[in-house]
């Protein structure tokens, strides 16, 4: 039985996928041991409509089979989790930590401009009052509004900054849930293991 491990985060994005073999001999046992040797037996034959009469009580049992395969790997995609749970957790650290120094650096550059922006029309505004010649207010006045400009910029850009590292903290937190789907069955063979002819009759 070939199944797939799949594991989501709380955005349901596929976190990870591990494909997983389980091989159970004809009582229903698992032989883990025996999956390493499937690949390297030799004349290896694909015939599925061809069910040695041998093996046809075991076609019949191919449900119950499933359902000790499907329990096997629900077990594994249980043990994974965890250790996909842990490297998830290790990534989203350090994107949290790539986000505060970029919101930081970001925002303190804005937090200035807005400071000295300010400061400028505070300026710009002491000499409008004192200001007689009507040419060179008009020049002030129109440098007044550029910079009050300025300032709804740079405050609308603080503002979408927070908003934008908002988002960024509620994604990674929905990255930090790490849920393993139910295992999906891919394929499954009956294996019948025969003897070398050399070593037929020993």
């Amino acid at each position: 039985f070939n199944f797939l491990l799949r594991f989501t985060d709380g955005s349901n994005k596929t976190v990870q996928e591990e494909f997983h073999p389980i091989f159970l001999d004809e009582t229903g046992q698992a032989l883990p041991e025996a999956i390493g040797a499937i690949p390297k037996l030799q004349n290896l034959s694909l015939e599925p409509s061809n069910i040695p009469p041998e093996m046809r009580g075991l076609s019949a049992r191919l449900e119950e089979f499933y359902e000790r395969a499907l329990k096997l790997a629900r077990k594994a995609a249980s043990e994974l989790e965890n250790q996909v749970q842990e490297e998830r957790l290790r990534l989203v650290r350090l994107m949290r930590d790539d986000l505060e120094r970029y919101s930081v650096i970001k925002e303190t550059r804005l937090r200035e401009r807005l400071a000295e922006t300010r400061e400028r029309i505070n300026e710009i505004q002491e000499q409008l009052d004192s200001l007689t010649d009507e040419e060179e207010r008009r020049r002030r006045e129109g440098t007044l509004r550029l910079r009050q400009y300025d300032l709804q910029q740079a405050e609308r850009e603080l503002a979408e900054l927070q908003q934008r590292v908002k988002r960024r903290q509620e994604e990674l937190g929905n990255m930090e849930i790490v849920v393993d789907e139910e295992p999906k069955l891919l394929n499954l063979a009956l294996v019948k293991f025969v003897a070398p002819k050399n070593e037929e009759g020993r």
